[in-house]
């Protein structure tokens, strides 16, 4: 099912998540504000719902677009019990400039500047793993 992986692909897949958690934020305060008692003199009551209503299809429309986009970039192969149930994926990418290399400008935890000189490094405070610093 991975398609490509197109940088547009990527722009879409991420767009698509966040205008889904937008939308699904005002949906919910159009949601909150039908549940009260109090009218709105400006808009009608049915008026508001139909908006709620379309609101909660776009929702599912663009989380339907975000997965279609995450199973179609080849960059991180996703299985469909992975697409389908959220956060059953394991992936966590490590810190880039911890990474480990044999050429001689990586100091001992993996770190170098630009020009290949050493870079200190600091733990973090619960003391998991290097970060680079300077």
């Amino acid at each position: 099912m991975h398609v490509t992986s197109n940088p547009a692909i990527w722009y879409a897949a991420r767009a698509s998540g966040v205008a889904a958690y937008v939308v699904l934020s005002l949906v919910v305060c159009v949601g909150l504000g039908l549940g009260g008692k109090a009218q709105n003199r400006r808009w009608p009551r049915f008026s508001v719902e139909d908006v709620h209503r379309f609101g909660g299809l776009l929702v599912g429309s663009l989380i339907g677009i975000h997965v279609l986009t995450i199973a179609a970039d080849s960059f991180l192969p996703f299985s469909l019990t992975q697409l389908l149930v959220p956060f059953t994926s394991s992936y966590r990418p490590p810190p880039s400039c911890c990474w480990r290399s044999r050429s001689r400008t990586t100091t001992e935890s993996g770190c170098r500047t630009p020009s290949g000189g050493r870079r200190t490094t600091s733990t973090s405070p619960s003391g998991a793993s290097p970060r680079c610093t300077g």
